[in-house]
């Protein structure tokens, strides 16, 4: 397990705070294995969905210091610090830690559509009137 976690930990695609969360996840992941001795073996044990969805997750961010990180590393920060508060019988605290930040992304990602709807939009836009000023230039 502290293989894996040193592994992450020295991942550089990851931000730094994503690193830290994950290394700081390290004592609840110790208490997994004689519980739920799968983890490496299965490829959805939760503890391993887990670190894998919000390393995943953290790839949508390019800095640590834009606010829209800051809510993603306060939610993880926040299921993290639960986890390694909690009893670990099994691997269910970590798949409703999973759960609840797959909620709040989900709700990030509803609110941040819109948004995105408006800058395809305005690309298109510019791509035709780019074509229609070609075409009259072409007369």
């Amino acid at each position: 397990m502290r293989k894996l976690v040193d592994q992450v930990a020295r991942d550089p695609r990851l931000l730094a705070p994503v690193r830290e969360a994950i290394v700081a996840l390290e004592p609840a992941l110790l208490r997994l294995p004689p519980v739920a001795p799968r983890f490496f073996s299965q490829h959805d044990h939760a503890g391993r969905r887990l670190v894998e969805r919000v390393a995943e997750r953290s790839f949508k961010y390019n800095d640590e210091f834009a606010g829209d990180f800051h809510g993603f590393h306060s939610g993880v920060r926040s299921a993290f610090q639960s986890l390694n508060e909690a009893a670990v019988e099994d691997e269910s605290p970590f798949a409703e830690a999973l759960r609840g930040l797959e909620a709040q992304w989900e709700e990030q990602d509803a609110l941040e559509a819109p948004g995105r709807q408006v800058a395809v939009d305005a690309m298109y836009f510019a791509e035709a009137r780019d074509a229609e000023a070609a075409q009259i230039a072409g007369r």
